[in-house]
């Protein structure tokens, strides 16, 4: 195999890295998201339901009642928000167990660190191969075998998240082209997201 061959194969390595980070890169994200709002929701129940076990019930039944009236009743209805909220942090945690959002978000995230290092390898590889360095074929050997192995050890994917990652690696090198040739202010990068910026140029085109 000529070099040219192998710089060829090489950056087709880069490019199939680059779609394998990114779509990890958005699961990682997504299930990150996940776990947050799951979070958020199941200390939200926890609070109200510590509410309701340590406030007296005659505070409410005062609080709700003119001089102790329908306060049995006032006092099942505090009885069923107990339990009711019980079942949804019951619930909330069999879901967390379940699908176990944050290690799925932290094994997604170690997947990008691994793959940015594969590619930091490829790329180090072609230049010495422009180099013409003598010990590429053995460096070729070994990453030729650590990408095999990535590509066993990863989850299959969609094809919905192959075209998702496709279109967000577009979108990213438009918007570092333009960042390059400064054509975008800072202020907007901070104001706006990738996705933002590429629909509001594209609109301005037409």
């Amino acid at each position: 195999m000529e070099k040219d061959e192998y710089t060829k194969l090489l950056n087709d390595y880069i490019k199939v890295c680059k779609y394998l980070k990114q779509i990890n890169s958005n699961k990682a994200k997504r299930n990150s998201i996940y776990n947050n709002w799951l979070t958020i929701i199941t200390l939200i129940f926890t609070v109200i339901l510590t509410a309701l076990a340590f406030i007296d019930k005659k505070v409410f039944t005062t609080f709700f009642t003119e001089e102790g009236n329908n306060s049995d009743k006032i006092k099942e209805i505090i009885e069923l928000c107990f339990n009711g909220t019980s079942l949804v942090i019951l619930i909330l945690t069999l879901i967390n167990l379940l699908y176990g959002f944050q290690q799925r978000s932290s094994n997604y995230f170690n997947s990008v660190i691994t793959l940015s290092s594969v590619i930091r390898e490829i790329e180090n590889l072609i230049r010495s191969i422009k180099n013409n360095e003598s010990d590429f074929h053995e460096k070729f050997r070994i990453i030729e075998t650590k990408y095999n192995v990535i590509l066993e050890y990863l989850p299959q994917h969609s094809d919905k998240d192959f075209l998702k990652a496709k279109y967000d690696l577009k979108v990213k090198d438009k918007l570092s082209e333009k960042i390059k040739n400064e054509e975008i202010p800072q202020w907007r990068i901070k104001l706006l997201s990738f996705k933002s910026l590429i629909f509001l140029n594209s609109e301005k085109k037409q």
